[in-house]
Formats: C-alpha cells, sequence, structure tokens
C-alpha cells in the first residue's frame, strides 16, 4: 500500500461524480441520507472545484425547456469554488425547504411521484487557472494515472467512503512509463475532492454528467 497522486480520467471522475449528485438531491438532505446535509455554504471541496447542473446548455442530453413538474429548467452552480450553494430541488422539497424549485424534478412516469436528478451535471474545466492533461500527468514525479474503475457504484451514498478497483498507467518523472490493473483505490469521495490539485481541459461528457481529468493529492492505493 502507497500514498500517490492520482490523476482521475474524464469517465473515472464521472463515475464519483455520479455518487456526489445522488448527495446534493434535496430529497436524500432532507432524509438524511446525504454527506452535504447541513453544509450549506460551507467549503467542502477543493477552491478550484466548480460544479454545475446547466439545464438549458445547448446539445445537451439533460437539456429540456422544464422538468418534469413543468418548472422552467435552468444553469446554477452547486459548487462555487469549493463552497456548497445549494442543493437540487422539486416543488415539493423546495415547499419544505422554503426555497424555489431549481427545476430538478423527473418522472419515471405519470403514475410515480416526482423524484430529483440532474440536467446536465458537470466540473467546470475553463476559468479555474486550467491545465491540460498532459501537463498534469508532467506535473508528476511519481502517480498514477486511472483509465478505469469497478464498482464506483459500492460506495457508501451516506458516508462518502469507498473502496474500488483500478487500472491505469504508472507515472514516473512526468511520463506514463507502464500499465497496471487489479490495484484497489480506498478513501471518501468528499475527502478525494477537498484534495484536487490541478483541473484538466478536458472536459467530456458520459450522458448527462462530465468532468474533466483532476489531479488529486496522495490518495491510499494498494496492490
Amino acid at each position: 500500500a502507497a500514498k500517490v497522486p492520482v490523476i482521475l480520467a474524464p469517465s473515472v471522475a464521472v463515475d464519483f461524480l455520479e455518487i456526489l449528485s445522488a448527495s446534493l438531491s434535496a430529497e436524500a438532505v432532507q432524509k438524511g441520507r446525504s454527506f452535504f446535509a447541513g453544509k450549506l455554504g460551507q467549503a467542502v471541496m477543493s477552491t478550484l472545484v466548480d460544479i454545475v447542473d446547466d439545464g438549458v446548455m445547448p446539445w445537451g442530453t439533460g437539456t429540456s425547456p422544464v422538468d418534469d413538474e413543468g418548472v422552467p429548467a435552468s444553469g446554477k452552480a452547486v459548487i462555487s469554488k469549493g463552497i456548497l450553494t445549494g442543493y437540487f430541488h422539486n416543488t415539493y422539497t423546495a415547499k419544505k425547504a422554503g426555497v424555489k424549485s431549481t427545476g430538478n424534478a423527473v418522472r419515471g412516469s405519470f403514475k410515480s411521484l416526482p423524484g430529483i436528478d440532474v440536467t446536465n451535471f458537470f466540473v467546470k474545466a475553463e476559468g479555474n487557472n486550467p491545465s491540460q492533461s498532459p501537463q498534469l500527468i508532467k506535473s508528476l514525479s511519481r502517480g498514477i494515472l486511472i483509465l478505469g474503475a469497478m464498482g464506483v457504484h459500492t460506495a457508501n451514498p451516506v458516508s462518502g467512503d469507498f473502496s474500488v478497483g483500478i487500472s491505469g498507467l504508472w507515472i514516473e518523472n512526468g511520463e506514463a512509463v507502464y500499465p497496471f490493473k487489479e490495484a484497489v483505490i480506498s478513501g471518501n469521495i468528499l475527502e478525494m475532492f477537498k484534495k484536487i490539485e490541478g483541473i484538466g481541459d478536458d472536459l467530456k461528457f458520459y450522458g448527462s454528467t462530465g468532468s474533466p481529468s483532476l489531479l488529486i493529492g496522495d490518495m491510499d492505493v494498494s496492490a
């Protein structure tokens, strides 16, 4: 086992973002099932991080003029320079919290009550001193680039703790030197996002969730 800096490729970062997005739902917060409960207005991540949910983004797979309750879709930051600025609401959770719906209502069918989901949910790449992903690799004397992660969905949705299998490339002196597989990375999602030290300019969407490459300070990795 070793503590090494890691770079999450966009597809891997998106896997972790999907766990984060579930905890940003006001329904999860109000039911005590979110690691963001009670943290509104607090610094919860690295100051480099801006996370946006944009229901009106051109060509987004989650773009729509209104949500499933007819509330107009909008673009909003939920994490701004590391600070938690809001949760995702439908009209029910908004009324309960005394705020306005954020336009994040979804319903599986007309028979079901509306739940909450993201529209186009992503970590912003531009504006925060972006460096290209090759620059992220070049900045490491040793570390790993994670290209695949198995079982991120098994992370604890309430605590954020995780332990997942990973594969990717070992980095030495700023260069990817050899591939590895069947290693394990463990930690806590919130702690991991607090340790972000660099963000790439290679934002990619997988479905309605997107992320650039993310450079994270020392993480526990075991082979």
